[in-house]
């Protein structure tokens, strides 16, 4: 079935860029239709265009890019008849993928790095720390409202656990 991802892809070495290559690289493998959401960065095109799968690229910009992927989530889940969408981060993906099937009715997925459980603690900038703050109560509709949840390690399942989601979810 198709399937939208909505993953930070860029030529970044970074874990969460990794992982999500990654992801789609093996859903595809396993012959799975998938169509990313991912936002836009210079040069992007010439990395799209060598991927096995289709990207759309959001705005960049924040806020920008978070009110696109509101419109534009509803619109790929109807036009490619989408039967589950996997978000490799919470916030803002698994955040607006909450949102969105409160209306249109299909399961979500997400990944849990462990770093959405800690980031309260661990985050220097006092204006990230206040929003993140301010979005727990969401962090966990969303991660409870998840059909199933993919942790990257037996720590952050545990930790996943630990902050009141059912573990047969994890």
């Amino acid at each position: 079935g198709v399937q939208t991802c909505a993953l930070p892809i860029s030529p970044s070495d970074g874990g969460i860029e990794s992982y999500s290559a990654s992801v789609s690289n093996g859903l595809i493998k396993h012959g799975e239709t998938i169509v990313v959401l991912a936002p836009y960065f210079k040069d992007c095109i010439s990395l799209d265009s060598k991927q096995p799968y289709a990207i759309i690229r959001s705005p960049s910009k924040l806020f920008l890019r978070e009110l696109w992927m509101i419109v534009i989530l509803p619109w790929l889940i109807k036009k490619y008849n989408v039967k589950r969408v996997f978000s490799t981060v919470w916030l803002p993906c698994g955040l607006i993928t909450w949102l969105v099937t409160r209306f249109i009715k299909i399961p979500y997925f997400l990944s849990a790095h462990g770093s959405e459980i800690l980031e309260t603690q661990n985050l220097k900038s006092p204006f990230k720390h206040q929003i993140r703050k301010r979005l727990r109560l969401f962090k966990l509709l969303t991660f409870n409202n998840a059909k199933g949840i993919f942790a990257i390690s037996n720590y952050t399942r545990q930790l996943v656990v630990s902050h009141g989601i059912p573990s047969e979810k994890v």
